[in-house]
């Protein structure tokens, strides 16, 4: 579901270690993007990434993730493992 703000959606990084957080910034500048949900297992890593990059949304799991209506698209970065 596209958010309030005209031409803007709200994205969701599922995978913010390494390489997924990297995404943060830039979809956190990106004109067309309203916020930025991030996902992951770990929940040390998951406060502390969104901390540093003020992040309000954070999922432990996928299946939320998907089941939000206000999340409009999603990055997944998980590891290879």
């Amino acid at each position: 579901m596209m958010s309030n703000h005209k031409n803007q959606i709200n994205i969701a990084i599922v995978g913010v270690g390494g390489f997924g957080q990297g995404f943060l910034p830039i979809y956190q500048h990106h004109p067309q993007v309203h916020t930025v949900s991030i996902c992951d297992r770990d929940e040390s890593r998951l406060q502390e990434i969104g901390d540093r990059y003020r992040i309000e949304k954070r999922f432990r799991d996928m299946e939320a993730v998907l089941a939000d209506p206000d999340i409009y698209a999603v990055q997944i970065m998980t590891d290879h493992r």
